[in-house]
């Protein structure tokens, strides 16, 4: 007797994202269809998304279609592998060439945080008291997420939906944040990431200091082209600005189920001397001004939310020394009076420095994905 998976689908409820996988998109012009695995995409192109915070304490199911040269048999079912996803739970079924659900056991997505699992199932069958018989292994790539992808990323059930959440990002942030099993975590991890693309020489991006001007986030952000440049190609080019670094921190760690905004403080403050993105010197750019500056803030936006700014390093010494830099991951934006306040060490302390520098909520928002 010869048994036979011919697919199995990971979404097969859509919206249903406690027992089911998320809906998602390989890219904006490419969906993810289901069943996501078939003999022809076995492997790193099958690909499912899951929500850590969602599937607690829920029992995942899959449906596949088998089939048997005898129709109609009924056998017991298991499949063993899977890591973190679990397994496929011993079941009685019946086979006439139908979708089955089988139960996941085992299943302990929490543990694994972030993540990209390569991994996949070892089936086999038997019938009454016989031995366990190999029938097939079914290889596949699963992404773990904090929660359910927030704004500017969709959580349709439509695949035709572009502003899905991308496989294409997802091969992105969950390397860069993998392991990471809170939000904190995973915004430092990608503001760090995101910075470090300058200290190649030459530089994967590096922070316009003639013009200050936008290039991947205008009039939305343009992620197609910014995957394309960190992966080797030259996408829109290297030079990128802080509504660009905040664009980015938040849309990918959003993926992830963060909840971060991109948001202005301004207007035509003074500088004190920053590390920008791939600019190897401490500097004062722009004459010594910003007349806006953009980071990925945490809501509300204001003086005691926190942000983060893969733009540039502050430099923490406050004084006649050499430089200091730090990176400002999860630092509140505060009012110039404490050590740990953002704009202390962004800003002069003259009149038409921190004084000026304010937050301006007003100017909240989440840029589309294109």
């Amino acid at each position: 007797m010869k048994i036979k998976i011919h697919a199995i689908a990971f979404n097969h409820t859509p919206g249903a994202i406690n027992t089911s996988a998320l809906t998602i998109r390989k890219n904006y012009s490419t969906p993810i269809s289901v069943p996501e695995w078939t003999p022809q995409t076995d492997g790193q192109n099958a690909r499912a998304a899951y929500s850590i915070q969602d599937t607690a304490g829920q029992t995942i199911t899959i449906y596949a279609q088998l089939s048997c040269d005898v129709p109609g048999t009924t056998v017991r079912i298991k499949a063993i592998g899977g890591d973190e996803l679990g397994q496929v739970a011993e079941q009685v079924v019946t086979i006439n060439n139908n979708y089955i659900a089988f139960s996941l056991s085992g299943t302990n997505l929490a543990s694994a945080g972030v993540n990209i699992l390569y991994t996949g199932w070892q089936w086999s069958y038997k019938q009454g008291n016989g031995d366990w018989i190999y029938i097939d292994t079914t290889n596949f790539t699963v992404y773990t997420l904090l929660s359910r992808p927030s704004a500017p990323w969709s959580n349709s059930t439509n695949p035709n939906d572009t502003q899905l959440p991308w496989t294409d990002v997802l091969d992105v942030t969950n390397r860069w944040a993998q392991g990471a099993t809170t939000p904190d975590e995973v915004q430092r991890l990608i503001t760090e990431e995101v910075y470090d693309l300058g200290e190649p020489t030459p530089a994967v991006i590096a922070y316009d200091i003639i013009n200050g001007a936008t290039n991947y986030a205008y009039p939305n952000f343009r992620c197609t082209e910014f995957l394309q440049r960190i992966n080797g190609q030259y996408g829109l080019g290297m030079l990128v600005n802080c509504t660009d670094c905040a664009t980015i921190v938040s849309s990918f760690s959003n993926i992830l189920g963060c909840q971060l905004l991109q948001s202005r403080m301004g207007f035509d403050f003074a500088l004190r001397i920053i590390r920008a993105i791939g600019r190897h010197v401490w500097a004062v750019p722009f004459n010594g001004y910003f007349s806006y500056h953009e980071v990925a803030w945490k809501v509300p936006c204001d003086s005691n939310a926190n942000l983060y700014d893969a733009c540039l390093q502050i430099d923490t010494t406050l004084q006649n020394a050499p430089p200091s830099g730090y990176l400002p991951v999860n630092m509140p934006f505060g009012t110039c009076t404490t050590l740990a306040d953002y704009k202390l060490y962004l800003t002069t302390s003259q009149q038409d420095g921190c004084p000026r520098c304010l937050p301006i909520p007003t100017t909240a928002q989440l840029r589309s994905i294109s």
